[in-house]
């Protein structure tokens, strides 16, 4: 969301945290920022906890629940 500039100093930001430790809570649909930056990551369902695990044992979950929403 937002311009070029505004994404920059996003990623920034997320980066600077990431290097200090901190945990972020990051909510996206985003694959890539997921794999490239999550080490935990938890799978929702309408406010409903589905699984939580690495970007790798959830991201297949993600794809096949939305492939199923699409299919509906």
């Amino acid at each position: 969301v937002g311009d070029i500039r505004f994404k920059e100093k996003s990623q920034e930001v997320f980066k600077e945290a990431i290097l200090k430790g901190r945990t972020i809570v990051h909510v996206s649909h985003n694959l890539r920022t997921i794999r490239n930056h999550c080490d935990r990551v938890m799978l929702l369902d309408r406010g409903e906890l589905l699984r939580i695990g690495s970007p790798i044992d959830i991201l297949d979950d993600y794809k096949a629940l939305m492939s199923k929403k699409i299919n509906q």
